[in-house]
């Protein structure tokens, strides 16, 4: 769990850091390795925190391009109120303490935002800037070798027509 500790903190801005390895985190996604680290600053007013930080954690993908692993580095801004006591919050953004707990639980967010930040496409960055043709031109639709990997079998679909005026 990524867990910051609020025992004794007094009012006023403070830095922290912490760090937990992603074996001991329930339900992150399998791509994340090694550790996950979150630092930035708590503002303590009253009853109310503010946490402001970064997260990151290295994630292991498959390129889309050339399937082969590669790591990379993901962050994600944090930004999280936790209030003490204030049962008459409905707001599903703000975490509610009890007067008694010692720690603020992130990790749910950190879970989240790690996720939202993952690329939709993974592409390991020596191949980043290149389009598949480049990469593969023996596979590419406008390469000499395509006409010889065609198959004859379909040859008969090139003659269809699609006049939408039966």
């Amino acid at each position: 769990m990524l867990k910051l500790a609020i025992q004794n903190l007094e009012d006023g801005e403070s830095a922290f850091a912490i760090e937990e390895q992603t074996k001991n985190i329930d339900n992150i996604l399998p791509v994340f390795r090694d550790a996950v680290k979150v630092s930035g600053t708590v503002l303590k007013t009253g009853n109310r925190y503010i946490i402001q930080g970064i997260a990151s954690s290295d994630a292991v993908m498959v390129c889309d391009l050339s399937l082969e692993e590669f790591a990379e580095t993901i962050q994600a801004s944090i930004h999280v109120v936790a209030v003490v006591g204030d049962d008459e919050l409905s707001d599903d953004s703000i975490i509610l303490l009890r007067e008694d707990d010692k720690y603020i639980n992130l990790t749910e967010e950190v879970q989240q935002e790690l996720a939202v930040h993952l690329p939709m496409k993974a592409i390991s960055p020596k191949y980043r800037g290149m389009s598949f043709n480049e990469l593969h031109p023996e596979l590419s639709a406008d390469g000499e070798q395509s006409e010889s990997i065609k198959n004859e079998r379909w040859s008969a679909l090139k003659n269809i027509s699609f006049d939408s005026q039966n």
